[in-house]
């Protein structure tokens, strides 16, 4: 039967995704002039050999491919393969495929780890869930190298199985991760989720020290002194001369690159490469620990060494020809918390803003911020990770207690479940990463991890009990039911919207034969008309103004107004000036909310969002901590056709309002696009 049920296993996410390609035609970049990094990845794309060092389209001048090679080699391929032209919608399809493939493959890696039901369970609950296709809508190079880290687990399940070729898919697996972790910036918490994956299969290679057949005694054994204090001694001492090798780290960069660092930047570095290298040995260390305490069978190590193998291949390729420059320049784009903050554009309104003068490396809310994060994006997650911990605990304590498996034994699993599960949201804050939603994307398959393990305790709880059966049944289809309906509105109502606006404004202005209007020339309009017109040049003729009474009857696109849109976060002008209201009859209109009635067509951005408002670490902290971001300045955020001549008092010269937010309004009644 499960082989049947695999069939829309297939279907389902896909044809999602060919519904959303089609939802998102038109889609213009963020931004005009070459200045995402959505549009730079897909200039790199087009520029780039796929014959050629992934590390030769880092000298592109503009180039934003660092950590995410695959990403561009992707799209690169895509293009190739579907002639579709350079346009954001590349990333979109790119993403959407990536995120099918995903579902997919959580299904089939969940069978085989916690079985059919709860595959399936887990399976849906991804495909149902807002959060993927947020991230989609964004930049979503995550998700190919998510999809590459669950292919990469699903291979290493194949070993089992498949005893005699175990090898070749060792090697194939440590290629996989190797090239995920290169897919993209928000990777590096995939590794660590992959280890457990690898420690979990190769389980009967040690003997954990409480197990009854455990021997104290290798531990005096003489091989096993040296074969794990050797490498201690060479990593203590790498920490003890970290200084004098990062001194000469620096020295061949720059033989190797021919750049000089000012002296500023050389101490900087002087200071911080030896902190990485006490870091890894202090790591290499405590490896060294756990495997001279469990010392595996040398299967475990052979295994182990064919994965990195398979991992050091993908290092080269990546890396070459120049590895230290290469090196570098990886541990630089990795520690990104210290100079790509979008709070340090505001340091000199930080107290007035944020209450207090920030660190330096300021990154948001701490771990506190990611409790409050997940319950806005994904609360039917949350609730169901919380009743699978639940469950978990009430089944670890009723086989303790029946005698089923020891105490230590019990509690152990459960917290090494627990542990696993929270592994990408304890990398991030270790690793310091930015507190923005994409970055904390890869915490959605430990959650998953967790939900899986109790779907299956319950259903073998109350497998044979047909009441309690039912009840869980109902409960879960309720669960999912009630999550694909809140998806769907989120979609509908907030996403596409938001990511659609310039594309929506561009065919609202087309469908109405508007082919000249006003507008007002500042960074307000860079995210709005000035993208849109960068998408489609020399379509529209525009004048500038610098107040509504300018445009003698005219019509007028008004940007959206609110500093506080995730797209005014840095935007050296929304930090100083605020909300935009240097046009008194604008600001009345906005102030009093009378634009709902004299507007054409209301259009969303990605600052009229409930949730893009999370892939800025500043707004995301304004909005969850300082409760700064409200309904009115989400309404600021969206952009405006207006005709003027309604504020005249001839409402009737214009034909038809649109409310191309999705979500009509009583004012705006028509719904369009």
């Amino acid at each position: 039967m499960i082989e049947l049920i695999a069939i829309p296993v297939v279907i389902v996410p896909f044809t999602v995704a060919a519904a959303l390609i089609a939802a998102t035609r038109g889609m213009c970049y963020f931004n005009g002039n070459n200045s995402t990094d959505n549009e730079k990845l897909v200039r790199m794309a087009s520029e780039i050999s796929l014959l050629s060092w992934p590390s030769r389209m880092h000298n592109i001048r503009y180039g934003r491919g660092h950590l995410r090679e695959y990403w561009v080699f992707a799209l690169k391929i895509l293009m190739k393969i579907s002639g579709i032209k350079g346009t954001d919608h590349v990333n979109i399809v790119l993403a959407l495929i990536c995120n099918a493939g995903s579902a997919v493959l959580v299904f089939y890696v969940g069978r085989h780890y916690f079985g059919d039901i709860a595959g399936l369970f887990v399976f849906f609950l991804y495909v149902s869930c807002l959060w993927p296709y947020q991230v989609v809508m964004g930049l979503g190079h995550v998700l190919l190298s998510q999809a590459l880290f669950l292919l990469s687990v699903l291979v290493l399940t194949l070993t089992g199985g498949l005893s005699d070729t175990a090898f070749p898919l060792y090697l194939a697996a440590g290629v996989l991760i190797g090239v995920s972790f290169s897919s993209s910036s928000s990777s590096r918490k995939f590794p660590f989720l992959f280890l457990a994956a690898f420690l979990y299969q190769s389980r009967e290679f040690f003997v954990l020290p409480y197990a009854s057949d455990y021997d104290a005694g290798q531990l005096g054994a003489a091989g096993a002194l040296v074969a794990f204090g050797v490498p201690a001694l060479v990593l203590v001492g790498l920490a003890a001369f970290g200084k004098q090798i990062g001194t000469a780290l620096i020295w061949l960069a720059e033989v190797g690159t021919g750049i000089k660092r000012a002296p500023e930047r050389y101490a900087e570095l002087l200071d911080w490469v030896p902190r990485q290298i006490r870091g890894y040995a202090a790591w290499g260390i405590a490896v060294l620990v756990l495997l001279y305490v469990v010392q595996p069978d040398g299967r475990f190590y052979a295994n182990a060494g064919v994965c990195l193998a398979g991992l050091g291949l993908v290092a080269v390729h990546v890396l070459a020809p120049n590895f230290i420059s290469g090196v570098l320049r990886y541990r630089m784009w990795m520690d990104q918390t210290n100079w790509l903050s979008h709070f340090l554009p505001w340091r000199g309104r930080q107290p007035e803003v944020f209450g207090r003068e920030l660190p330096h490396n300021f990154r948001g809310g701490g771990i506190s911020w990611v409790p409050r994060f997940l319950a806005r994006m994904v609360p039917t997650i949350v609730v169901t990770y919380l009743a699978a911990l639940l469950i978990l605990v009430g089944v670890t304590v009723e086989r303790v207690a029946s005698g089923e498996v020891g105490t230590v034994h019990g509690a152990l699993t459960l917290c090494v479940l627990v542990f696993a599960s929270l592994i990408p949201i304890i990398v991030s804050e270790l690793t310091r990463s930015l507190q923005l939603g994409k970055a904390y994307f890869p915490s959605f398959l430990g959650l998953l991890l967790l939900i899986g393990a109790g779907t299956s305790a319950i259903v073998e709880v109350v497998e044979g009990t047909y009441w309690a059966t039912a009840v869980v049944a109902t409960a879960g289809a309720g669960l999912l039911l009630a999550q694909t309906g809140m998806t769907i509105r989120a979609l509908v109502d907030d996403i596409i919207p938001a990511r659609m606006g310039t594309g929506r404004l561009y065919r609202f202005l087309k469908d109405r034969e508007i082919g000249s209007f006003y507008t007002y020339d500042n960074p307000y309009n860079n995210t709005f008309v000035n993208a849109m017109l960068y998408s489609h040049p020399d379509e529209f003729a525009v004048t500038y103004i610098d107040n509504i009474e300018q445009a003698n009857g005219g019509i007028v696109v008004v940007p959206p107004t609110s500093s506080k849109s995730v797209d005014m976060s840095s935007e050296k002008y929304g930090i100083e000036n605020g909300d935009f209201r240097s046009d008194p009859v604008l600001a009345e209109l906005l102030e009093t909310e009378e634009m709902e009635r004299v507007a054409l067509a209301k259009l969303g951005t990605r600052g009229s969002s409930r949730y893009f408002v999370h892939e800025g670490e500043v707004t995301t902290y304004r909005d969850l901590f300082l409760k700064q971001i409200g309904d009115h300045d989400r309404w600021l955020s969206h952009g405006w056709v207006l005709d003027t001549k309604r504020l005249n008092g001839r409402p009737d010269e214009d034909p038809v309002s649109a409310d191309l937010t999705a979500a009509a309004s009583p004012q705006l009644p028509d719904a369009v696009g």
